[in-house]
């Protein structure tokens, strides 16, 4: 009896010790290859990388404006401020090789783009990609993209989930998510920080509302952005309690005229305000200001924004 339990004491450590080297093994063969990975990552792989996502934050920068203005059109508020983002997020296909298909059945006639024609998809199709690949082909712009893409996650093997919480694998799919992210981001700081330090006379027209809007909201106001196509000639609109402001906001470089004030008395009543400013960084013609008068439309400069509740109440 003895003998047999000690036959199997040691048949078990046998097997023991043959699975403790096969485990061994196989940590071996993954750290090997580990290192061969590693490896291969050469300068020329990072520096490549970094060049890549430089270029894209480059072109997200030289955009940022009229991806803000775009964004304006697609992002929705419902009654609550909660933002609906899907317009402009879109939902475009994410696997390369599908992309790459569909631009190539877009130039046998079919609508290969389909999924690229407004938002953020758009942006990439038709800005990002002939940036990075430097034809008018979208599909040797979309091969040229996802080569330089594949490159970057060779160097950079993981990412943050901001979805999940948690830190995994990069994927080729990923792409959309990394320019996404890229483009939200810096549209959301423009939103939270406008260009309140810059000179009002390089500011271009998208700014200038921001600029406003700021002062405003700073000033307690709570204030929405209209549409930027039908606005009807109103650019932001301002509450206070039962207090309706509808605001133009013109940054031209010499005074503003009747159009303005035409403009913005007509949107008043299209947004069912309660009062019409136009605001202005360098002033009215005096037949702007003899029809602001004739109908009750306050004339004002950004400079005295910040007071907006004392010039309407």
């Amino acid at each position: 009896m003895f003998k047999k339990i000690f036959e199997n004491l040691r048949a078990n450590k046998k097997n023991i010790s043959k699975s403790t080297k096969k485990n061994i093994s196989k940590s071996t063969k993954s750290e090997k290859k580990l290192k061969k990975v590693s490896a291969s990552i050469t300068k020329k792989n990072i520096d490549a990388s970094e060049e890549f996502i430089n270029q894209l934050v480059e072109i997200i920068e030289e955009n940022k404006y009229g991806l803000l203005e775009e964004r304006r059109k697609l992002v929705k508020k419902d009654s609550y401020g909660k933002e609906d983002i899907r317009r402009w997020v879109g939902n475009p296909e994410l696997r390369p090789s599908n992309i790459e298909l569909g631009f190539l059945i877009n130039e046998l006639g079919d609508d290969g783009f389909s999924d690229f024609k407004k938002g953020i998809p758009y942006f990439w199709f038709s800005v990002i990609l002939p940036a990075i690949g430097g034809t008018s082909n979208p599909e040797k712009n979309s091969k040229i993209f996802f080569k330089k893409w594949k490159n970057y996650c060779l160097v950079n093997p993981k990412i943050d989930d901001e979805v999940k919480g948690t830190r995994r694998k990069v994927t080729e799919e990923d792409w959309y998510n990394a320019v996404a992210s890229l483009v939200e981001k810096k549209c959301l700081e423009l939103l939270k920080n406008p260009s309140s330090s810059k000179p009002n006379r390089s500011m271009t027209g998208i700014e200038f509302e921001e600029y406003c809007k700021s002062i405003l909201e700073e000033a307690g106001w709570e204030v929405e952005d209209t549409p930027t196509s039908g606005d009807q000639g109103v650019d932001l609109i301002a509450s206070i309690e039962d207090v309706r402001v509808c605001i133009q906001c013109k940054c031209f470089a010499k005074t503003v005229g009747n159009k303005a004030v035409q403009e913005v008395a007509a949107g008043m009543i299209y947004w069912k305000g309660t009062h019409a400013v136009v605001v202005a960084k360098n002033g009215f013609t005096k037949s702007a200001n003899n029809l602001a008068e004739s109908t009750n439309v306050i004339l004002t400069s950004d400079k005295e924004l910040a007071d907006l509740e004392n010039l309407v109440l």
